[in-house]
């Protein structure tokens, strides 16, 4: 049996007959995975560009995914210093307003 239960395209139509109600749950299920799938795939494709451009670059291959792992984690700290500072400046105008 084919059956998969996260996703309706592995089903046959003899799996289908035997059990709408899976397959229905199945196609629900693939469709609430959708979102995650497409994170996975648009990360192995921002990863693949950048393992070019590292090696390109001089880098070597075996060290292009730590430095792309590290590069995104500055990247994603910097995105959340700007937002606390923001959010800080926004509470003091909110005070000095209140004051």
């Amino acid at each position: 049996m084919a059956q998969d239960p996260r996703d309706d395209r592995r089903w046959k139509n003899e799996d289908i007959q035997a059990n709408p109600e899976g397959y229905r749950q199945a196609q629900e299920a693939r469709h609430e995975d959708q979102p995650q799938a497409e994170e996975k795939r648009l990360y192995r494709d921002d990863l693949e560009r950048y393992k070019r451009a590292f090696v390109a670059a001089g880098g070597s291959e075996k060290d292009a995914e730590a430095a792309f792992v590290t590069s995104r984690n500055e990247a994603t700290a910097a995105v959340a210093r700007r937002a606390d500072q923001a959010a800080s400046a926004q509470g003091l105008r909110a005070a000095s307003r209140s004051a």
